[in-house]
């Protein structure tokens, strides 16, 4: 960032928080914004400024990650950052700075039974968190209340890479993911007793930070973690959130932490209706979901958006790199899929046999 843009959003946070910023030094660039430290009198805070994206899709974020963070303040739960400020027409919000470490990935044997309880225990948390906010709820982006809302939602982003003309791209979608899907889209429209439909009613809807796992969490000087990154989130399905947290590609997850979290999800959800049910049916089309995800990569969009956050330090040749690593791991996660979804599902997070999901998992790819 040039010296005069960022002496630009200085003035604007300064501004906006009625003090004056001594300081605002680069921390990180992601893709879809950049993080600053910010120096007040009384301490530092944390800057989120967006990506000026075309769509306003970085608005929607903006809104969703203060509110949701206001809301959890407002519930009693400390493990997260709170709200100083925020700007929507300059794209940019404050928040508390929180110090700590990212989690390392995987996570040493030694720290793992701790760390998945940590975040059992938010997401227990978070469960039981409440009353409703006064300005009513908000789903979390790209909310899958029904297997037809997943379905759609696969469906519509195979077209959007199938619009993409690329070589390996092409093939791929075609040959090798699309017989898969077809297994898993009649195996999820005739389940027994789940209505494949039909929305789940919003009195079993949990709220979600929706990209949610160990990259979005820092371990505090103090001991416990911290969590951070609520872009997405909001009210959600928690069969949703049980699957992408083991599903997610920022984490290495071992047997026994998947095993673990799983155990926990089962009791935690123990009350809301159908959970494992739809999880059983559900769970493979979520790494299927997650497949094209990973195929994001070969978006124009998604590589300005890099190019964005990286300040402009990358050539051509480091998006194709991308693109086929990317591919690669799509291919992984489509392999463990295509098992889970011949394989009669039995949600026993300590079995090995050949009716549970546990070697599939244990077959995922490591993150790159």
């Amino acid at each position: 960032m040039a010296e005069a843009e960022r002496d630009s959003l200085a003035a604007l946070v300064g501004a906006s928080l009625g003090e004056t910023l001594r300081e605002l030094t680069l921390v990180r660039g992601g893709g879809n914004n950049r993080i600053y430290r910010g120096e007040l009198a009384g301490g530092p805070v944390a800057v989120k400024a967006y990506h000026p994206a075309a769509d306003g899709s970085h608005l929607q974020r903006l809104e969703r990650e203060t509110r949701s963070l206001a809301w959890l303040r407002a519930c009693g739960i400390t493990a997260v950052p709170g709200v100083r400020g925020l700007s929507a027409a300059h794209a940019f919000a404050v928040y508390d700075w929180v110090e700590g470490e990212k989690l390392p990935v995987p996570i040493p044997e030694a720290e793992s039974a701790a760390t998945v309880g940590a975040i059992n225990r938010f997401l227990d948390a978070l469960h039981a968190a409440g009353p409703a906010p006064a300005d009513g709820r908000w789903l979390a982006q790209e909310a899958c209340l029904s297997s037809a809302e997943l379905l759609r939602q696969i469906d519509a982003r195979i077209e959007r890479l199938q619009a993409i003309d690329d070589a390996a791209l092409k093939p791929f979608l075609a040959q090798e993911l699309a017989p898969v899907l077809e297994r898993a889209r009649q195996r999820a429209q005739s389940a027994a007793g789940l209505p494949w439909d039909q929305a789940i009613p919003d009195a079993i809807r949990d709220f979600s930070p929706s990209d949610f796992g160990y990259h979005n969490a820092l371990r505090a000087p103090q001991g416990g973690l911290v969590f951070v990154d609520f872009e997405y989130a909001g009210w959600d399905d928690a069969a949703k959130l049980t699957s992408d947290f083991l599903w997610h590609p920022g984490m290495a997850l071992s047997p026994q932490e998947r095993a673990a979290f799983l155990e926990a999800a089962l009791r935690r959800y123990g009350d809301v209706t159908d959970f494992a049910v739809r999880l059983a049916v559900q769970h493979p089309l979520y790494g299927l979901r997650w497949c094209l995800i990973l195929l994001n990569e070969f978006l124009p969009e998604r590589w300005q958006k890099r190019l964005f956050a990286a300040g402009g330090r990358l050539a051509e040749s480091d998006w194709q790199a991308a693109k086929m690593r990317q591919l690669d791991r799509a291919r992984a996660y489509l392999r463990a899929a295509s098992r889970m979804v011949d394989t009669p599902a039995r949600l026993d997070p300590r079995a090995q046999d050949s009716e549970s999901w546990m070697p599939a998992w244990e077959a995922m790819p490591s993150r790159a």
